[in-house]
């Protein structure tokens, strides 16, 4: 039987986190995060100051990879004047501008700019940021997808982006791709991969050791990041 419990350690910059340290049977030492949470998981032949020498080494992932998955579960939390967004790894916070003249919301210098009246009201701005970020959402995957089929030489009958349920990106037998809207909270390596996956499979309709391979050579990193997506 293995353990489970809850420790603290100082990575590289100096920063203190707690984690969750996980010893059970298995081949390799790794990091991943869930909830929120960075769970270290070592066999038992590791020492705890093997680990955590681990997770000091990777300081650099541990603080990108806790700061997205924070981006993914929250979105805005709150529509106020000053409170952000992250769209493909960069924040956008909310700047509203009181104006005469009405003006559509615009991404711009780091900001999202609505224009106000003193008339306002919060289900106002609710709409036209919630109408701002998927117009932005839309435009950064397709110009993923752009950019990745150029570079594969895979391209699909369509490409659509939108909500869906249960995945971040179907293919079809008909060669139509579907990315799912909410992937551009992530970063833009995992946004990236999901396209990867999907045009992969415009090749391989299966998940096949020819499909991995397939995905590896276009992305090298793609077990790391869809344990980060996953957890």
């Amino acid at each position: 039987m293995g353990t489970v419990r809850e420790k603290t350690v100082i990575l590289e910059n100096g920063q203190v986190i707690s984690y969750i340290l996980d010893c059970k049977s298995r081949k390799n030492m790794y990091i991943c995060i869930r909830e929120g949470r960075v769970v270290l998981k070592i066999p038992p032949e590791f020492s705890v100051a093997q680990g955590e020498e681990f997770l000091r080494q990777k300081t650099d992932w541990i603080i990108k990879n806790l700061d997205c998955s924070r981006r993914v579960k929250r979105g805005f939390t709150s529509y106020k004047d000053g409170d952000g967004i992250y769209l493909a790894g960069t924040l956008y916070r909310i700047s509203l501008i009181y104006s005469e003249r009405y003006f559509k919301p615009c991404f711009e210098d780091g900001a999202l700019k609505i224009s106000v009246n003193k008339n306002y009201t919060e289900g106002y701005v609710i709409a036209q940021a919630e109408s701002a970020v998927q117009e932005k959402a839309v435009k950064i995957i397709t110009d993923r997808v752009n950019f990745l089929t150029s570079l594969t030489g895979f391209f699909p009958e369509s490409v659509t982006v939108k909500q869906l349920k249960s995945s971040w990106g179907r293919c079809s037998s008909e060669r139509r791709i579907s990315i799912n809207l909410d992937v551009v909270y992530f970063d833009m390596e995992c946004i990236d991969y999901v396209i990867i996956h999907e045009l992969c499979h415009l090749v391989y309709m299966d998940h096949s050791g020819d499909f991995w391979r397939l995905v590896e050579k276009y992305c090298p990193e793609w077990k790391r990041i869809r344990r980060s997506m996953r957890e």
